[in-house]
């Protein structure tokens, strides 16, 4: 949002240079992207819609500071209730939260005042002329999006969603095909407007307009954004709507609007507001004591109130009424505590040391997060994955599709369900590193069953049968998956995997103490592919194959892997000796390794082991 600083005079006066009124909404929450020549650049918070204007910024900084504000206008005096030349379509009534607007004759389409005509290029735009120009001020002035339509190119406004492949010319001289999530109106059946997002051709305003009607209008937010991302459309005014505009505004936005028709010498001679469900004020109920709860410290009661009143609640008997601007994002208490945080400051909070717990209670995340150290112990690696699975995966599973939930409205088929098990992004990830022979891995997650039921659970993968885990005393029977399985052929995997899958609520521990997550070594992930080469040897019975994987790992940073795959004694290899058999991967994080030069790196490897193990290569 472009703050023009004179612009913001007219309404208050804030006492302090532009450069400080930036910093001044900074503090409030608002990020400062830059000042430039009085034009202040502040990225506003998307739900904050009301402070999508001057005046709305304005009356935050009055809010902030108890500077004395100058109201914006009064409710322009409405003249019907009722229309004979707009109507909403049954489908549409419920999109259309309000739709006023004025008749405006007699006047003289022209060149705008030069006030107005610099404040709007300071906004980036072009000036047109009066009519345009004016619709434009008063969305940045107030917030509301207005629209002008020439009378004499339409006989009535039609609201409805339009028919799928319709198509559309909008003011900027493009055709679109519109689909049936688009709000329109059309007269006699030809588009005039993509409502709430531009205005079509048709009844553009031109310098031989004589007779114009003024729109001001509250529209859904929810189908103005869904019918700005299905036409490709975004304007400053979708971008406002779909925010939230305050919906007493259109009335005191049509009040200006008339003041400056008249002064262009036109004769306003009907005002309509169409407003069949009005909107009552939301209150909250709001337990001061409740802050001291959230932030860690009280605030006084007086400016508790005092900072609510300024930013326009009203407060009875600590019953909140919330003012209709704010309607959109103030919803719970929090959000109270949240605007009295934002007026104290917070800058004034003070950092709080947090208590240390010897003995922590085990609630279900304490419980999770030591599962998971002590999987880690073990040499398990944790997943995470998404909670949605796709259609195509259910089909080539096992389980019974009429107990999976759908979502009722995924982004794509991809994301159709919620996931019944763990098990298929498990799988999932170990068709992702086809190339590595032992793999362990681990996720705890919720598995969902409708109708509304969730379960945290424990799922095991493994590469190789596992009996029992170390540190778990609860019974662990791991299902051998088959190759032939649908969702094992899916995803390409030839070789048997072990499978475990069990409610967290009935694992136990071996001890209860906390579990304390063994120190491992953190490398980066290299973009580029592995190299992977074995060791074959012959070593006393007595040497560790953890010993010599670790001497491996100290010999280069390019070894992101060393792991034995096969441990085999016989006396063949002689008395008291056994053949053991290496993975060893070699990765760069900078380049593709080069074979000359991983292939000198695992000669000396061997020869190293030859001399640190006494062993002979296989």
């Amino acid at each position: 949002m472009l703050l023009d600083y004179n612009w913001f005079k007219q309404f208050i006066d804030p006492g302090i240079n532009s450069e400080e009124l930036g910093n001044k909404f900074h503090s409030l929450g608002f990020s400062l992207e830059n000042v430039d020549d009085n034009i202040i650049d502040l990225e506003i918070t998307p739900n904050r819609g009301d402070l999508q204007s001057i005046y709305g910024l304005a009356r935050e900084f009055a809010a902030s500071t108890g500077t004395r504000l100058k109201p914006f206008s009064a409710p322009i005096q409405v003249n019907k209730n009722s229309s004979d030349f707009v109507t909403i379509s049954h489908k549409a009534q419920s999109s259309v939260l309000r739709y006023s607007y004025l008749i405006a004759r007699r006047g003289k389409v022209q060149s705008s005042p030069d006030e107005i005509a610099n404040r709007l290029k300071n906004q980036g735009l072009n000036p047109k002329n009066n009519i345009i120009d004016l619709t434009n001020y008063l969305m940045y002035e107030s917030g509301q999006p207005i629209h002008a339509f020439d009378l004499s190119k339409i006989s009535s406004i039609n609201i409805d969603f339009a028919n799928n492949k319709q198509s559309a010319q909008l003011l900027n001289g493009d055709t679109i095909t519109l689909k049936e999530d688009n709000l329109i109106a059309h007269n006699k059946g030809k588009i005039i407007d993509l409502v709430g997002i531009s205005g079509g051709a048709v009844p553009a305003v031109s310098d031989s307009t004589t007779e114009i009607l003024i729109q001001a209008a509250i529209f859904s937010p929810e189908i103005i954004r869904q019918s700005s991302k299905s036409s490709g459309v975004k304007t400053p005014a979708s971008y406002r709507y779909e925010r939230g505009i305050d919906i007493e505004l259109p009335l005191q936005a049509l009040a200006v609007a008339k003041e400056m028709l008249e002064k262009y010498g036109f004769v306003v001679e009907e005002v309509v507001d169409l407003y069949p469900k009005p909107t009552n004020l939301k209150t909250i109920n709001f337990d001061y004591a409740k802050i001291e709860s959230v932030l860690g410290f009280a605030i006084d009661t007086e400016f508790i109130e005092s900072s609510l009143y300024n930013l326009g609640f009203e407060i009875d008997n600590r019953l909140i009424t919330v003012p209709s601007w704010r309607s959109h994002d103030i919803n719970i208490p929090e959000d109270l505590i949240e605007e009295v945080l934002r007026i104290f400051g917070y800058d004034k909070i003070q950092s709080i040391a947090l208590p240390v717990f010897k003995n922590p209670n085990i609630t279900p995340n304490v419980f999770n997060e030591n599962l998971k150290a002590l999987l880690c112990n073990n040499g398990f690696t944790e997943v995470i994955s998404s909670a949605f699975i796709s259609t195509r995966e259910c089909q080539l599973s096992d389980f019974n599709i009429d107990k999976v939930v759908e979502i009722s409205n995924p982004l794509s088929d991809l994301n159709r369900y919620l996931r019944p098990t763990l098990k298929l992004k498990l799988i999932e990830a170990i068709s992702t590193n086809p190339w590595l022979n032992d793999i362990v891995l681990f996720e705890i997650g919720n598995i969902f069953e409708r109708p509304d039921h969730q379960t945290n659970m424990l799922g095991i993968i493994s590469t190789k049968s596992i009996k029992s885990i170390d540190g778990i005393k609860s019974e662990l029977h791991f299902e051998s998956l088959d190759t032939e399985m649908p969702i094992m052929k899916h995803d390409k995997l030839r070789r048997r995997l072990y499978f475990l899958e069990i409610s967290t609520e009935s694992l136990k521990f071996e001890t209860d103490t906390n579990i304390n997550l063994t120190t491992g070594r953190y490398r980066k992930v290299s973009k580029f592919p592995p190299i992977i080469l074995d060791i074959a040897i012959i070593v006393d019975q007595s040497v560790s194959p953890s010993d010599i994987e670790r001497y491996i790992y100290s010999q280069s940073d390019k070894i992101i892997i060393a792991e034995t795959f096969d441990e085999y004694v016989s006396d063949k290899f002689g008395s008291g000796k056994k053949s053991l058999a290496i993975h060893i991967i070699y990765q760069d994080i900078s380049h593709t390794p080069l074979t000359d030069e991983i292939e000198s790196l695992h000669i000396l490897i061997k020869q190293k082991i030859v001399t640190q193990f006494n062993a002979i290569i296989r």
